[in-house]
């Protein structure tokens, strides 16, 4: 999604005091990481939580786990962060799995 589309809609929303949920599958998250950018997106983009805070949920077999993370930085930073940390965790889960 260009910037000036993500605006667009923020300036939209916010205006009109709408709030936007998205739950995405296929796009694995691009639809709401590029409205997310938009200024003041937590006052309308529902499920935003404070900058930084990142849940990472895990499940294989009869195994699940949840991995609550608050990063610091710029978003870019904390979404590289957040990468990093999730296929850190998920090794760890996977490599638990064939102990």
């Amino acid at each position: 999604m260009d910037e000036d589309r993500a605006d667009a809609i923020a300036d939209h929303l916010g205006a009109r005091g709408l709030r936007l949920a998205v739950a995405e599958s296929l796009t694995g998250g691009m639809v709401s990481s590029s409205l997310a950018k938009a200024p003041g997106a937590s006052s309308w983009l529902v499920g935003g939580k404070p900058p930084g805070t990142v849940w990472v949920g895990l499940c294989s077999g009869d195994r699940a786990e949840a991995h609550h993370l608050q990063l610091d930085g710029d978003p870019p930073t904390v979404c590289e962060t957040a990468c990093e940390e999730a296929l850190r965790l998920l090794e760890e889960h996977l490599g638990a799995d064939n102990a």
